[in-house]
């Protein structure tokens, strides 16, 4: 994931991994994820993985963190963090079937 992340940083490239516990991210990763969007993070080991990077943003965010609501996240570049509220996409999308899927593929062939 390192090196991943070097290489899309040096080739202009932007990557958008997600992950349920952003702090199990080795500590040499998360130096190289310029912009982060964070959601609910609960788990104490994760918050305090997490802590020396919010560590100089206003707020306490740390603090924020565990208490959000769904579509609530803390948007965070180098010292700057901002609340951001996601709503609910105009357009629903839900899981297809897998037959449903082949008989879409074999319906536009």
């Amino acid at each position: 994931m390192k090196d991943l992340l070097q290489r899309a940083r040096s080739a202009g490239l932007g990557l958008f991994p997600a992950t349920q516990s952003p702090g199990d991210l080795d500590y040499k990763c998360r130096e190289n994820v310029r912009t982060w969007l964070l959601g609910r993070v609960k788990e104490a080991t994760a918050l305090d993985k997490l802590k020396p990077m919010l560590a100089a943003a206003k707020g306490h965010p740390a603090d924020k963190l565990g208490g959000q609501d769904t579509g609530q996240f803390h948007l965070v570049r180098a010292a700057e963090v901002r609340a951001v509220k996601a709503d609910e996409s105009f357009i629903r999308t839900e899981q297809m079937a897998e037959d449903a899927i082949l008989a879409v593929v074999r319906g536009s062939v």
